[in-house]
């Protein structure tokens, strides 16, 4: 009699390993710091910052610097960022970077002290090209929406970030931004 009972107990405890283990492996990764942590530790240090600013025919650009450290255990990077615009006004912006576990995708979150807006961004890390691609919405404030925007974080060197910020409209894409960032030595 209990023979009857043994086939589905196997069943069971067969499908209970499988479930297990794929929990174990997610849990791994869902709480352990990893590689994809280990690649916001590029950013880290002071950078000297110029960003040219794009809009029709008009340029603009805006000089200053930017910290950059990680926080909560090494998993969150903050980029603070202190310009000054060719106006003479002080501007400041806070890039936070991540790496979530269960998307498996990296993102991006923005905040500056001239808008009320906040730009939340998911993206990918290309290896090959030494490359983030971060994909969301931005607000064209000509036309009062939302569009799409990509920010790219292009490491040309250990010492040089490219930052290009592009809104893609009606099939076409503008560079709104370009951002280069000159890490600086430790002064000693």
């Amino acid at each position: 009699m209990w023979q009857k009972f043994l086939l589905p107990f196997a069943v069971l405890l067969i499908i209970h390993n499988a479930f297990s283990q794929n929990d174990i492996e997610f849990q791994e990764e869902y709480f352990s710091l990893n590689s994809k942590h280990e690649l916001l530790s590029q950013f880290v240090g002071r950078w000297k910052t110029t960003i040219g600013y794009f809009e029709d025919t008009q340029e603009e650009y805006s000089q200053g610097s930017m910290e950059a450290s990680l926080t909560l255990n090494f998993r969150i990077l903050e980029m603070n960022f202190k310009l000054n615009s060719s106006a003479g006004i002080p501007y400041e912006m806070k890039y936070t970077i991540g790496y979530d576990g269960l998307s498996k995708k990296f993102f991006l979150i923005i905040f500056n002290n001239l808008t009320n807006e906040i730009l939340i961004l998911k993206g990918t890390y290309f290896e090959k090209d030494k490359l983030f691609v971060f994909n969301g919405t931005s607000v064209d404030t000509k036309k009062k929406r939302r569009i799409p925007i990509v920010i790219q974080f292009l490491f040309e060197r250990s010492n040089k970030i490219v930052i290009t910020t592009i809104f893609k409209q009606g099939g076409k894409e503008r560079i709104i931004s370009k951002a280069m960032l000159i890490k600086i030595q430790n002064e000693e």
